[in-house]
């Protein structure tokens, strides 16, 4: 396992905690802002997941 693997995991890691902050914050004040705010998150969260590199065997 190589630093940049445990790396993204971490930052996949915060960016889950993220998403489930603006999930909340959407589903308790039921705003625009809140929703747009919630979207970006699952947006940029898939993405990453998406792109974040493979684990190189040795």
């Amino acid at each position: 396992m190589s630093n940049a693997w445990i790396g993204s995991w971490l930052f996949v890691i915060g960016s889950f905690l993220f998403t489930g902050d603006a999930s909340i914050d959407a589903f308790e004040t039921c705003s625009f802002r809140a929703v747009v705010r919630l979207l970006a998150c699952l947006l940029f969260t898939v993405g990453y997941f998406l792109l974040m590199p493979q684990a190189q065997l040795e």
